[in-house]
C-alpha cells in the first residue's frame, strides 16, 4: 500500500520540517504544486539534499499564480484530472490533501498504513483537525508531535481533510 500526499504551497517555511515528519508518518510519495514560490520549493529540497528523490516530486509553473487570474470553477475538476491526478495515480494507492501548515496527527497510530487497516475498505475517509499554537495543551506529551506544536485548541475545526483510495478518485 503507497501512501502519499499531494499540496499545493507557495513562500513556506516549513518544507524539511514538514516532510520529515510526513515521511515519519509512513507517507511514501509527496506530490507538491509549487505556486511561484520564491526561492523555489524544488531548490530548497536539493539544497537540503537528504531526501530520495523517487519519494518526491515537485511540479511549479503549470498554469498563471493562483489568484492572478480567473479561472471557471468548471475547469478545476479538468485540471487536476489532466494534469494532477496522473502523477497521483502513479506513485500512491492513497493520497491526503493538506496544506503546509498542517500535520496529520497519528495518535494512537504508527503509521499511515495503520490507520487505514483499522479502518477497513473505505473510499474516503474525512480528518477533522485541530488548531496547534493556541491554548489549553500545555506540554507536549507525545513524541509523534512536533516541538513547537505543544498547544491545540480544545475544538476540532469543522472542516476536514480527505483521505482517498486513488483507484474511487472519479
Amino acid at each position: 500500500m503507497k501512501c502519499g500526499i499531494y499540496v499545493r504551497l507557495y513562500n513556506e517555511k516549513n518544507i524539511i520540517e514538514w516532510m520529515e515528519y510526513h515521511y515519519k508518518c509512513g507517507f511514501d510519495f509527496i506530490l507538491f504544486y509549487d505556486d511561484y514560490s520564491e526561492p523555489s520549493v524544488k531548490s530548497i529540497i536539493e539544497d537540503y539534499g537528504k531526501f530520495d528523490k523517487n519519494k518526491y516530486l515537485v511540479l511549479e509553473r503549470l498554469f498563471p499564480k493562483i489568484g492572478t487570474t480567473k479561472i471557471s470553477c468548471g475547469l478545476c475538476p479538468k485540471i487536476f484530472k489532466e494534469t494532477f491526478l496522473p502523477y497521483i495515480q502513479k506513485h500512491m494507492d492513497y493520497v491526503l490533501y493538506i496544506d503546509m501548515d498542517e500535520y496529520l496527527y497519528m495518535d494512537k497510530f504508527n503509521s499511515i498504513q495503520e490507520l487505514i487497516k483499522s479502518y477497513g475498505d473505505f473510499d474516503m475517509l474525512y480528518i477533522y483537525w485541530k488548531y496547534f499554537g493556541s491554548q489549553n495543551k500545555k506540554s507536549n506529551n507525545n513524541e509523534k508531535l512536533l516541538n513547537n506544536y505543544t498547544f491545540s485548541y480544545n475544538n476540532i475545526s469543522h472542516c476536514g481533510k480527505s483521505l482517498c483510495k486513488v483507484k474511487s478518485i472519479k
